[in-house]
């Protein structure tokens, strides 16, 4: 997990997108780990508008919930875990969301 997070906040240093930051990551962790290790991972990505970007690694589905909606949900469209195959391939999806302000 340790080497993981580095690897993310090296990345994050360049403001990369959640894809690339997956691929860079999975590109990453082979060399690094133990045959048996792997990571499983979800990005989110808020850019100040109403939607937020995320992409899966192996992750299960991010659960949703919109107050316009009276249905839970999840944000889906995973791939394989981190560090698993280094050309795994990502990809990322935008989801509408809004802010609740709790006072």
């Amino acid at each position: 997990m340790g080497i993981l997070k580095a690897a993310l906040r090296v990345s994050l240093q360049f403001h990369q997108r959640p894809v690339a930051l997956l691929e860079g990551a999975d590109r990453v962790l082979p060399a690094l780990r133990t045959p048996d290790m792997y990571a499983t991972l979800a990005l989110l990505h808020f850019d100040g508008s109403t939607q937020a970007e995320y992409a899966l690694a192996g992750h299960v589905p991010i659960p949703a919930l919109s107050p316009s909606q009276p249905r839970h949900g999840s944000a889906r469209h995973g791939a394989i875990p981190l560090g698993s195959d280094s050309r795994g391939r990502y990809a990322s999806q935008r989801v509408s969301y809004s802010r609740v302000m709790c006072s």
